[in-house]
């Protein structure tokens, strides 16, 4: 399980917006590590925002011993993700949403807001 916190609403207003860019194929690919104001923490070097093109998936790839976290969904699936960041945004407290790929594999994202 990869855990992205999110600390302030205008942050997650901006993630949302990043997934309906991508569900309207506006944006193929965002990196995380691109937003200012971005906190990592060791081994993770980025969280990579991409559209699928066939099988989705969420891997953990290695790069020079730090991982990247490549979260690939189909437009319908962003679409599917910036709907469940709207919710994240209307309750406007602090909660949690799961973000799973379609395999038992899969990594599965945490998108914690406030928490």
């Amino acid at each position: 399980m990869l855990r992205i916190d999110v600390q302030s609403e205008a942050r997650l207003h901006e993630l949302r917006t990043i997934a309906k860019r991508l569900s309207t194929g506006e944006s193929k690919m965002v990196r995380l590590s691109e937003l200012r104001d971005a906190h990592w923490v060791s081994p993770l070097l980025d969280v990579v925002l991409m559209v699928a093109t066939q099988n989705p998936d969420t891997p953990m790839r290695s790069r020079d011993g730090q991982l990247v976290c490549e979260w690939v969904e189909s437009t319908e699936g962003w679409l599917e993700s910036a709907e469940k960041i709207a919710g994240m945004q209307t309750f406007g407290k602090p909660c949690h949403q799961y973000f799973e790929g379609p395999h038992a594999d899969s990594l599965t994202i945490e998108l914690a807001y406030l928490e």
